[in-house]
């Protein structure tokens, strides 16, 4: 998925259901600004560890819209 995304630096990102923020941290890494955004706050936590403040992460639930500007 990553090798397929290919250059992302300067791009913003929206990683829904980012989960634990394995692939948030990796395009973070890779100089994207992203946005994760996950139902569990269990594994929002873990995103916020792994991701040290290198990416905005929301807590949402699915059954409503989500706001994201481009």
């Amino acid at each position: 998925m990553l090798r397929l995304a290919g250059d992302v630096s300067g791009a913003r990102i929206l990683d829904v259901g980012c989960g634990a923020g394995h692939y948030a941290s990796e395009l973070s890494a890779r100089g994207a600004q992203v946005v994760g955004i996950e139902g569990s706050a269990t594994l929002l936590r873990h995103a916020r560890v792994r991701l040290n403040g290198h990416a905005e992460l929301v807590l949402h639930g699915f059954g409503r819209a989500a706001r994201f500007r481009c």
